[in-house]
């Protein structure tokens, strides 16, 4: 299955959300392997997880450099890290829009030349005016990861107007082992296959 945009889900840390995005098609899945992170996972769990897929980019997400890079993160067989760029592979840097003023958004574009994806979050709902403006901006020059304000009811028309790389969802915790609510996740996805109309 092939989809209309680039997709990152990050956040994967169940073998449910593992099959199920590659089954849909998405371009990259980010596994929290650093346990600062919310729902994090440890190696072995990873191990195990990226056995059961192909063909899908993994992308370690970390918050801060892992203690033992570069030699243990080699064996794990990631395609690229997220935050902070790791030895040896190429990286998405996440920017979360909380944390600075859109004004300053932009200098840490700037400073890191060589990430292949910025990741853009926010812990709101909504995109608002601001930055749906910087977003036009700095989109037709940087390769942007939108991750946040979407849903399905604006997903084809931010990836129609804006001038973004694709968009970055987030996977979540199974409510029992081999069960998994897909509602939300679904109905984007859905919304992106080339087929849909």
């Amino acid at each position: 299955m092939q989809l209309k945009t680039i997709v990152k889900v990050g956040g994967i840390n169940n073998l449910s959300d593992a099959r199920y995005c590659a089954a849909m098609g998405v371009d990259f899945l980010g596994f929290p392997l650093d346990s600062t992170l919310p729902n994090a996972i440890n190696e072995e769990d990873f191990i195990e997880l990226h056995g059961w897929i192909s063909g899908i980019q993994a992308i370690g997400e970390y918050h801060q450099a892992p203690e033992s890079w570069p030699e243990g993160i080699m064996m794990l067989e990631l395609n690229a890290s997220q935050s902070p760029p790791l030895p040896k592979l190429p990286y998405l840097l996440k920017l979360n829009l909380d944390d600075t003023i859109i004004e300053e958004a932009e200098v840490h574009l700037q400073k890191q030349p060589e990430a292949t994806y910025f990741v853009l979050e926010s812990n709101q709902a909504e995109l608002q005016p601001e930055q749906l403006d910087w977003v036009k901006k700095v989109g037709s020059t940087y390769p942007i990861l939108l991750g946040f304000g979407i849903n399905a009811d604006n997903v084809l028309k931010l990836i129609e107007e804006l001038p973004i790389k694709g968009i970055a969802l987030k996977g979540g915790q199974e409510e029992r082992p081999g069960y998994k609510d897909y509602d939300e996740l679904a109905d984007i996805l859905e919304l992106l296959e080339l087929d849909a109309v």
